[in-house]
């Protein structure tokens, strides 16, 4: 589950951005022995 983060006085990292966001980061998700999940968002190199 990914949870939308808020900042300040709660402008969603998440809104107005397209579901093809994605397409221009590589993403690694790792989780902890915990539980904890870390995403890790790379933007690929334009061409």
């Amino acid at each position: 589950m990914i949870v939308p983060i808020t900042l300040g006085r709660g402008t969603s990292l998440w809104e107005g951005l397209d579901d093809d966001v994605a397409d221009g980061f590589t993403i690694e998700s790792l989780t902890t022995p915990h539980g904890l999940t870390h995403q890790f968002w790379n933007r690929r190199a334009q061409s």
